[in-house]
């Protein structure tokens, strides 16, 4: 009598290095776009934007930045966890082959 299938666990190490890979990406591709949506808006709106609209803008610019730099936070929490457990299940594999292998 075999383990129910749901008993194990499927690991593609290259899948998870990507994984790792493309969630550090969207932190870059995040703080870039943002940073040049800000470029675009002050291109175009230039020095003829000013007063109450410049200073409601800053202010929900300032909490926009908070709210990205807390998104930047958690992916890289993310990421680090698809490493580490990366790291734990290639681990396992070595010390379980190297059972085998005595």
């Amino acid at each position: 009598m075999g383990m129910p299938a749901e008993d194990y666990t499927f690991v593609r190490f290259g899948s998870m290095d990507e994984a790792y890979e493309d969630l550090k990406k969207v932190i870059t591709e995040l703080d870039r776009v943002t940073d040049q949506l800000y470029a675009d808006i002050k291109k175009e709106l230039g020095p003829s934007w000013q007063g109450d609209a410049q200073q409601y803008f800053d202010k929900k610019r300032e909490e926009w930045n908070t709210h990205e730099k807390a998104m930047g936070e958690q992916l890289f929490q993310a990421a680090s966890s698809v490493n580490i457990a990366n790291g734990n299940y290639q681990a396992a594999e070595r010390r379980n082959i190297s059972i085998w292998s005595d």
